[in-house]
């Protein structure tokens, strides 16, 4: 009798984990992002808070690209997807789109404008100053506060090469910690950050807004 009773409960535990919503805290249906991988617990995080999704069901493509488009939308999930009261003056950026919505409400609420008057370009890459941007607009236009770290990087010695209307916000990541320099310090502003250090930013944000 033991032993049957303990095969009926392997045989339920082996069902469970099939079904979806059924798998322990930690997953992700990534096979791009092991738990080997550095991004995994970062991958994992915004997976199961809803903020990024993947490529494909099976796939997060950690190395590729971070758009616009897409930084947009996780900051307008973060914000709770409010609806905008406004129509967006960028040709690029149809209703039918899938960031219509995050891109209006961002212009609306100034936490993004276009890169021209009637130009998004949704698909371009974000660089890090841009990133660092975006962010800082996100947090203080939405009246977070982002909590200042006790050790912060050294200042960045490339400042000068970060555009002028970036500085306060790069400054702002540095001293928050949630963006840090390379190994040798520089912030390299013109970068862009791919999809792995995107969600390692956005798990670092969502957690430092509680």
């Amino acid at each position: 009798m033991k032993k049957r009773l303990c095969s009926l409960a392997l045989a339920l535990c082996l069902a469970l984990s099939l079904v979806p919503g059924a798998a322990a805290a930690g997953y992700n249906p990534f096979w791009d992002v092991p738990a080997s991988h550095w991004a995994h617990s970062a991958v994992t995080y915004v997976y199961e808070k809803g903020l990024m999704q993947g490529t494909s069901s099976i796939y997060f493509s950690p190395g590729g690209t971070t758009t616009r488009a897409q930084v947009v939308t996780v900051l307008y999930r973060m914000a709770g997807q409010p609806a905008a009261n406004r129509t967006n003056p960028f040709v690029d950026v149809p209703a039918s789109a899938w960031f219509h919505d995050a891109v209006t409400w961002a212009w609306e609420n100034d936490v993004t404008g276009g890169v021209s008057a009637s130009r998004f370009e949704p698909n371009r890459a974000v660089t890090r100053e841009q990133l660092a941007t975006l962010i800082a607009r996100y947090a203080t236009g939405s009246g977070h506060h982002l909590p200042e770290v006790s050790d912060p990087a050294d200042p960045f010695p490339d400042t000068d090469e970060i555009a002028s209307w970036a500085r306060v916000s790069v400054e702002i990541m540095r001293l928050t910690g949630l963006m840090a320099g390379y190994d040798d310090g520089t912030f390299r502003p013109q970068d862009t950050a791919n999809r792995a250090q995107a969600a390692t930013l956005f798990m670092r944000l969502d957690q430092a807004l509680g």
